[in-house]
C-alpha cells in the first residue's frame, strides 16, 4: 500500500503539476480551495494548509 501511494503520488505531480507553470499550480490552488470549502469545514481546511477564505 505505501509503495503504492508514494508511486501514485509521483506520478500525479509527473502527469499534473510538473506540466504547471508555478502561476497555474497558484491558481489551481485557489479553485481548489474555493471548492474545498464546500466540502468541508474550516477546521478541516487548516489541518490541510487552507485558509478556508
Amino acid at each position: 500500500m505505501k509503495r503504492a501511494a508514494r508511486q501514485h503520488v509521483e506520478q500525479v505531480r509527473e502527469l499534473v503539476f510538473d506540466r504547471l507553470s508555478h502561476e497555474q499550480q497558484r491558481e489551481l490552488r485557489e479553485i481548489c480551495e474555493v471548492l474545498a470549502t464546500g466540502l468541508t469545514d474550516e477546521v478541516a481546511l487548516s489541518r490541510m494548509g487552507w485558509s478556508g477564505k
